[in-house]
């Protein structure tokens, strides 16, 4: 066995430890396998009664040896195959205790590993599965939160990024410090982002040239993953009017705007950002985004059609040049297109396919209408020579929403309607309700319900009211709620009523609502929990029962199972802002018949339309999204379900979620042949002997 570690016997002293480690440290290291199973069966086993300083040694050897801690997190994993199970829980405990403090004290582990697997191509891949494809964080999940796990990493990056700034600048490095990045990300898209991004490379000038250089000698496929799924999402939830500028020079020094291409640009939700990033693109890019967008514009998808609009309006007035524009005015290609969408029934098809004609043919087309497609048309003032100033991506929103104490003070004032709401004169509120209720930002929700996941105990039932409570109100805000939507969602779903609270599933539903009804986008997530999430069949029936739900309210139509908090804010509460219902009232054209009479010669006749209060009817907004709730409860019928001895019981509210679904669909253009799947299923449903309500 290699230097020193066979000295080492059951009555081992610390003087022979501490002199093993100091001649690894003198041989350069753990260079063998050999050596990394003596350290991790011999010397971790005993480290909670070493001395500080040779557990500081200890720790040195082992952080800065992939050899060790590949082999510390696969002697770890098999400790569940010892029979003995107090042992086997005592040992792993030890085991995950070390490598936890092992993190937390080298901040500089990251750093010295990526150095020593320079030379070794298979070294680099298994130090970025080690750590970064969950090996590590799965075997300690259960005593580490992602959120802690990402804060180590953290801790890591800005070490990285002191010694990039020191001169640490290898071209081969920096690549594959990109691919560490953009595998980090991956691994918590949502949470990742806050802590490589909030927290460190956009948070001040040294750290963010760092991340610039990193960028720079990164692969072309990461640099576009990085910058399209990751840092313009994050930057998307950031936007305000006074940071654009920002934004738009965030971009510029990334090289970003030619990473875009049209389904990339339509997945972006801010009109805003989107002019940002096509008023800057390329030409060529431009060219090709211009075409791809045309070509969807023939085929008239109704719920992106007035996104492609806009864009294209933004591509013709910022980017496309004269002769293409001709080009294209004449291209037989776009005669067709216009046509087909001249024949459409739809008066804004129609418009909307007249203004794009009139720009493209710049003035030779006489159309005379009112209608426009309209743009932000931004005033952008980007000065590339100066430094970047990252705080106003920090100001936490300010533009949207007033200060956090300006908001904080509004909350108070709210009047949060519901049986269920705790009595406002009560003294004594608990100090936990107190902090709920203090929640402004949605991120700081998705914060307690981590904790609460890792095993704090959190109240369930006012975490849920506030969930409703902060969605809802934020309802005029997607982008927030949109960023964070999916993580709520999973969190809300696999919640468990482990301390039989009253109410519990009626306020998990509604705030399954709230999110969907504010993000209808956000259905897809839904339905990755429900398909591919371990639940329990109440968690189950609870995703149903909020899917059909938020359909009818996405449809128009009102609920009394559906909870909307009313909030009454001061402005609320002032005259000229409320809608004064008219004492006296009107009187019709044509006299009452009570009061006139009827005298000869005199027809006098009320329509029925005037003794009826006029009811303001909610928009439709599920008809364009109707496709994303119904189908996916298709395919999951037809991929098989069996819930064993609960089966009936979820197939039943499965066939009556579907028949709401369906029934809030119309009027849509697959309406038929939505009907005809839905006749199918019901078929295949009674032939399994499912019961079925009537309807």
């Amino acid at each position: 066995m290699s230097v020193g570690i066979d000295r080492l016997g059951e009555d081992t002293k610390e003087s022979d430890i501490s002199e093993a480690l100091r001649d690894i440290q003198h041989a350069g290291g753990v260079k063998d396998l050999t050596t990394a199973i003596g350290i991790v069966q011999k010397i971790v086993p005993l480290y909670t009664t070493l001395s500080k300083e040779t557990k500081s040694t200890l720790f040195l050897v082992v952080s800065q040896s992939q050899i060790v801690l590949s082999q510390l997190v696969a002697y770890t994993s098999n400790l569940k195959e010892d029979r003995d199970a107090s042992r086997r829980r005592l040992t792993e405990t030890l085991y995950k205790s070390f490598i936890i403090d092992v993190l937390r004290g080298s901040p500089d582990f990251l750093y010295q590993l990526v150095c020593s697997a320079e030379e070794s191509k298979m070294d680099r891949q298994q130090l970025k599965s080690l750590f970064f494809g969950s090996r590590m964080y799965n075997l300690l999940s259960s005593d580490l939160s992602i959120l802690e796990y990402l804060a180590i990493m953290n801790t890591q990056w800005q070490y990285i990024s002191l010694q990039i700034q020191n001169g640490f600048k290898s071209p081969s490095q920096m690549k594959y410090l990109a691919d560490l990045t953009l595998s980090e990300l991956d691994l918590s898209p949502l949470h990742a982002s806050t802590y490589l991004f909030d927290a460190l490379y956009l948070r001040n000038g040294k750290d963010y040239e760092s991340f610039k250089f990193i960028l720079k000698h990164a692969s072309r496929i990461d640099s576009k993953r990085i910058l399209v799924n990751y840092v313009v999402p994050y930057l998307e939830s950031k936007m305000t009017p006074d940071n654009i500028d920002c934004i738009a020079r965030i971009l510029h020094d990334a090289s970003a705007f030619k990473f875009y291409d049209s389904m990339s640009l339509l997945r972006i939700k801010s009109v805003q950002l989107q002019e940002v990033i096509v008023r800057h693109m390329p030409p060529v890019t431009a060219n090709n985004v211009f075409r791809s967008l045309l070509s969807k514009f023939g085929m008239i998808m109704e719920d992106l059609d007035e996104n492609i609009s806009q864009l294209l309006v933004m591509l013709l007035q910022y980017t496309i040049s004269d002769e293409t524009k001709f080009d294209m005015s004449h291209d037989s290609e776009f005669l067709e297109t216009v046509t087909k969408r001249l024949g459409n029934t739809d008066s804004k098809i129609r418009e909307r396919t007249m203004f794009i004609a009139k720009i493209l043919a710049r003035g030779e087309l006489k159309y005379e209408s009112d209608f426009s497609i309209t743009i932000p048309n931004l005033d952008l003032h980007m000065d590339t020579s100066a430094p970047v100033d990252l705080s106003v991506l920090h100001e936490d929103t300010t533009q949207m929403f007033g200060s956090v104490n300006e908001t904080t003070q509004r909350l108070g004032m709210l009047t949060f309607q519901g049986n269920d709401e705790p009595d406002s004169d009560d003294e004594e509120e608990d100090e936990q309700q107190a902090e709920i209720r203090q929640i402004v930002f949605i991120k700081d929700l998705v914060g307690m319900y981590t904790s609460q996941s890792k095993g704090k105990r959190v109240e369930s039932i006012p975490l849920l009211k506030r969930t409703v409570q902060l969605v809802r109100q934020k309802q005029h805000l997607p982008l927030e709620v949109g960023y964070y939507a999916s993580s709520l969602l999973s969190s809300v779903s696999t919640l468990n009523n482990s301390h039989e609270e009253d109410n519990f599933e009626q306020w998990r539903v509604n705030a399954l609502v709230a999110v969907l009804v504010v993000v209808p986008d956000e259905i897809a997530a839904c339905f990755k929990i429900l398909f591919n999430t371990e639940l329990s069949i109440q968690q189950r029936i609870s995703l149903l029962s909020a899917i059909a739900l938020a359909a009818r309210e996405l449809r128009g139509l009102e609920d009394e199972h559906t909870y909307k908090p009313a909030y009454d804010f001061p402005s609320m509460r002032l005259p000229w802002d409320k809608k004064q219902i008219d004492n006296d009232a009107a009187t019709p054209a044509i006299e009452d018949v009570q009061n006139s009479g009827i005298s000869e010669g005199v027809t006098v006749w009320k329509s029925q339309k005037l003794t009826l209060e006029k009811d303001k009817k909610a928009p439709n907004r599920f008809s364009k999204i109707s496709a994303q709730f119904f189908y996916p409860l298709i395919h999951g019928w037809k991929n098989g379900i069996d819930l064993g001895s609960f089966d009936q019981l979820f197939k039943t509210h499965y066939i009556s979620t579907l028949r709401i679904v369906h029934n809030c669909a119309f009027p849509t253009n697959n309406y038929e042949q939505m009907t005809q799947e839905l006749e199918e299923i019901i078929i295949d449903a009674q032939m399994q002997g499912v019961p079925l309500a009537d309807q």
